[in-house]
């Protein structure tokens, strides 16, 4: 599981935003600033010069900030820009903050959380909290903001990659061991048959060596020519999401 400086509260946010949210729901300010903003524009150079001055969209080159703009606004029957998604909507999101700690308490896989260094979201305080809540999350930290794989696409891409290179050799080495334990029986059986444990041992050994050298190579994730993760071959048991 890897996130992308996501949005995890921590308990004591939780709970004070939920309070908040509950007796005045439009009163936080993110959601205020949500359903505030403006929903049509007209052309898109107009909506890209009012990104352009949000300290939020600072990090974003030109172009990836056009492509952030085309993506989502979609033009109307009246030749305007209209955003995608209401601010209404995004406001609902803001509004609906989960109790995140349960879920990261049980993971079970492999999981890296990736925080931008200039990020208001993901604070070092939160990240060390996070640290603290299971033993298989592993955090990291990266320049940008919140909107940090649009700020740092081949840095991010890159530590995605990585991480994702470190499962693959992990689980090759857990297919070696238990290849190994299960030949250890068969070892057995056949030293009291006589037929010559080491040799036999070295065999099994070198078949699961290969094997898993085999898979690791098919699981090793690369970056293409766009700088995007690609995994070469079937990716089975790896866990890999998005949050």
């Amino acid at each position: 599981l890897i996130g992308l400086d996501p949005v995890l509260p921590r308990t004591k946010l939780w709970f004070w935003s939920r309070v908040v949210s509950w007796f005045k729901p439009d009163a936080v300010p993110i959601v205020k600033r949500a359903l505030a903003r403006p929903h049509d524009f007209d052309s898109q150079s107009a909506a890209f010069d009012f990104y352009r001055g949000k300290r939020v969209f600072n990090g974003l080159s030109d172009e990836v900030l056009m492509d952030y703009v085309t993506a989502g606004h979609q033009l109307g029957s009246d030749g305007r820009e209209h955003l995608r998604y209401s601010g209404a909507w995004e406001a609902c999101v803001y509004r609906s903050v989960p109790r995140i700690r349960p879920a990261l308490k049980a993971l079970q896989c492999p999981s890296l959380v990736i925080a931008g260094e200039q990020s208001q979201i993901l604070t070092p305080q939160t990240l060390s909290w996070l640290n603290g809540l299971n033993k298989r999350l592993t955090t990291a930290s990266l320049p940008g903001g919140h909107l940090l794989p649009l700020e740092s696409p081949a840095i991010c891409a890159e530590a995605v990659a990585t991480f994702i290179r470190a499962q693959a050799a992990s689980r090759s080495q857990c297919h070696f061991r238990m290849a190994i334990r299960r030949a250890i029986p068969q070892c057995k059986a056949a030293f009291h048959r006589g037929a010559g444990c080491p040799l036999l041992l070295f065999s099994f050994a070198l078949s699961a060596f290969v094997q898993g050298h085999q898979q690791h190579q098919a699981q090793t994730p690369s970056l293409d020519g766009r700088g995007m993760v690609a995994i070469n071959g079937p990716a089975e048991g790896i866990p890999l999401g998005w949050m």
